[in-house]
């Protein structure tokens, strides 16, 4: 993705991580809520919320993630990111 907003959405239970972000530039993730509560009582899995890779200027505002794992993760050859939740 290039220069894009995803915002205003809210998932539920996801079976595994959410947003898979890879060679983006430019791309905003606004009042994001991830509600993985359901793997608290079944067992943790790869929840990630956010694992971001290869992008540049990614910037995530306004988050709500419960989950097993990572919430957000930053992975090889990303620079440039913001996150705030």
């Amino acid at each position: 993705m290039i220069s894009s907003t995803i915002s205003n959405i809210y998932i539920l239970n996801s079976p595994v991580q959410v947003f898979s972000v890879d060679d983006s530039a430019d791309l905003t993730f606004s009042d994001i809520t991830i509600d993985d509560s359901a793997g608290d009582s079944e067992g943790a899995a790869n929840t990630d919320g956010f694992d971001i890779a290869a992008s540049s200027y990614v910037t995530i505002t306004g988050a709500n993630v419960y989950n097993q794992d990572d919430c957000v993760a930053i992975n090889s050859g990303t620079v440039r990111y913001s996150v705030s939740f």
